[in-house]
Formats: C-alpha cells, structure tokens, sequence
C-alpha cells in the first residue's frame, strides 16, 4: 500500500516518473517476450544529463517496482563502479527482475562496446575449466537501467548495432 499511495502522491501524471515505471515493469514483459522471441534478452536503458536532475532517483524508482530500491549490497540499483566480470556476474540468473547501474562515469572502461553487447546479448562469457572443459555460461534476460551525466554513445563505437540496442534518454527533468 505505500508503494502505490507513493505513486499517486508523486508518480502519477509526471510522464518522465511513469516512464521510469513502465521500463522497470517491462523487466518481466522482456522476460516473457524472449520465450517466444529468443533474439530479444534483454533491453539497456540509460538516463543521462546533468548532475542532481533526479536520475538516480528515478533509476530507484524503476527498480522499486521488483525489489530493493536503495544502493547497498542487496539492492537492484548498483554502481558502475565495479569490474566487467563483476557487473555481469550482479546479472546471472536474472529473469524478469529490472536491475540498475547508477553513475556510467565510475566504470573505468574506456570503450563500452564489449560489456554493452554482452549485457545485451544475455549470456556471459564462455571460460574454461583448468582441464580445458566449458564451464556452464551465466544467462539473464531483463532490462537493465543505466545513468551517468555523460551521454553514454560518448563511451561506444559508431556502431549501429549497438545503437540498436542501447535507448538513451538525455536531459530529462526527472
């Protein structure tokens, strides 16, 4: 009941707010969609613009509709500030169950383009075993929320795959 008396106080008629809702629902609908559709795992989403214009509370936001919504070790909203593998490894197993990395600029990866199609793709990394064999390869399929005040195409290729694969809302009044 506070989660829904929170959204009629402060959410509802605030499209940028309700959208942050919809995509932390979409989480699930993702999910479901890839049983059908196996080329779509999973959606990335970024919020970017200027210091203290609430992106981090609407990453919050999204990621409230499924779980815990403050930064912390059990939380669905995250810091880029971590490794690759250490990122990947917050998402195995995740199926339906929006997941938020907060502030890009603290990932010290020059080049974003390996780590976003990985993200994207769904599936980790193969690695092997020490006698050589494949150990199994971590899989998700969700929608992952991201934000940092720099646009993140500023940290990718020009690629366009990528860019289809990555929504970017920028400057928005959260």
């Amino acid at each position: 009941v506070d989660w829904l008396q929170m959204y009629e106080d402060y959410v509802k008629g605030y499209p940028p707010l309700e959208l942050a809702v919809v995509l932390g629902l979409s989480g699930p609908i993702i999910c479901h969609l890839n049983q059908s559709y196996p080329d779509l795992k999973t959606l990335l989403v970024n919020f970017s613009g200027d210091s203290s214009k609430g992106k981090t509370t609407a990453l919050s936001l999204a990621v409230s509709v499924a779980g815990e919504p403050n930064k912390g070790h059990q939380s669905l909203l995250r810091s880029w500030n971590g490794t690759s593998n250490a990122n990947l490894g917050l998402l195995e197993g995740v199926y339906g169950i929006p997941i938020a990395f907060d502030e890009l600029s603290a990932n010290s990866t020059r080049n974003l383009d390996s780590l976003l199609y990985t993200l994207t793709e769904g599936v980790g990394r193969s690695r092997a075993r020490s006698d050589g064999r494949l150990r199994e390869v971590s899989t998700w399929s969700t929608t992952i929320l991201s934000s940092g005040e720099l646009d993140i195409f500023n940290r990718l290729s020009e690629n366009t795959g990528l860019k289809m694969r990555v929504f970017n809302f920028r400057d928005i009044p959260w």
